[in-house]
C-alpha cells in the first residue's frame, strides 16, 4: 500500500508499537507501526524538526496522519516548529540516536498517550500526545 504524506521528509525511521516501552498491559493501540520523520530546517542551517506519522490513520485532507513533536520542557503550546541543532549528528545519523517511550496519562476522565522522544547528542526532548482515537483501554476486573 502506498501512503501519501503532506510533504517529503529528509529522513525517517520505522517503529513497531510493541517494541516501545512504558505502557500498561491494558492499552491496545489501533495501529502496529509508526514513523519518526525528520526535516531539515528551512530557516536555520544545521537545525532539524521531527514528527510522528501513523500510516494507519489519515488526516482531514487524506494524507497520512502526522503530528509534529513539541518541546517537552515548554509548558505552553507553540505555533512555531520545535527545531534544535544537529550538533554531532547529520540527517543520515540522527535516527540512530533516538530513545522513544510511551506513557499513559488520564486527566479529567480522558486517557491519552504521551510519546516522548530524546535524541542523544542533541538538545531534542520532544513529545506528541495521542488521544483515544489511536488506542483502546481494556477494563481490568480484579478478582
Amino acid at each position: 500500500m502506498r501512503y501519501e504524506y503532506w510533504c517529503d521528509d529528509d529522513a525517517s525511521k520505522k517503529y513497531r508499537i510493541d517494541k516501545i516501552s512504558g505502557l500498561p498491559k491494558n492499552i491496545n493501540f489501533k495501529f502496529t507501526t509508526f514513523y519518526i520523520r525528520f526535516f531539515k530546517s528551512r530557516e536555520y542551517n544545521g537545525y532539524f524538526s521531527s514528527s510522528m506519522a501513523i500510516p494507519a490513520f489519515q488526516d482531514d485532507d487524506g494524507y497520512v496522519f502526522e503530528q509534529k513533536f513539541s518541546d517537552y520542557n515548554f509548558s505552553e503550546e507553540s505555533f512555531s516548529d520545535y527545531e534544535v541543532a544537529f550538533n554531532e549528528h547529520n540527517i543520515d545519523s540522527i535516527s540512530d540516536s533516538i530513545s522513544c517511550t510511551f506513557e499513559y496519562k488520564k486527566e479529567m476522565g480522558r486517557g491519552y498517550i504521551l510519546c516522548k522522544m530524546l535524541i542523544k547528542g542533541t538538545s531534542f526532548c520532544g513529545h506528541v500526545l495521542l488521544d483515544d482515537r489511536f488506542f483502546e483501554e481494556e477494563i481490568l476486573i480484579k478478582n
